[in-house]
């Protein structure tokens, strides 16, 4: 039997939200260690895993999950998180209402051409010496 594709909103503590950071280590606590469904976010997110293997599937297309590999999703693509073990790592989302509220404009990211399909934009590898600066 198939599973159906479903949408999230952006909430954080039971409450609507237009950005939120966590980290990985409370989704995997909130998740209890399971991966999540397949599903689509109406939001932009940014993954980004300090610790810990496994795969992140997005519009069905297979990448590892490597340490300081950020992968970038936007809003409507499909993505599942399978992770081994409890990763460490950040995880940043925002809405569209939060860029406008701020006055960025949704070209700006759009223009920065990291939120791509995922054929266009694969995981980012971050170097060495920009992970202790950024961290």
């Amino acid at each position: 039997m198939a599973s159906r594709i479903y949408n999230v909103d952006l909430y954080y503590t039971g409450n609507p939200a237009t950005f939120v950071i966590q980290t990985m280590e409370a989704i995997d606590t909130a998740l209890e260690g399971e991966p999540d469904d397949p599903h689509r976010h109406n939001y932009y997110t940014l993954i980004w895993p300090f610790t810990g293997k496994g795969r992140h599937i997005i519009d069905f297309r297979e990448y590892p999950i490597e340490p300081d590999h950020i992968f970038f999703v936007s809003p409507q693509q499909v993505h599942q998180v399978v992770v081994e073990g409890h990763p460490t790592g950040v995880v940043v989302q925002f809405t569209c209402t939060f860029l406008q509220k701020y006055g960025i404009r949704e070209d700006f990211i759009s223009n920065l051409r990291i939120f791509r399909s995922s054929d266009e934009t694969p995981p980012l590898p971050v170097q060495s010496p920009m992970t202790h600066r950024l961290r």
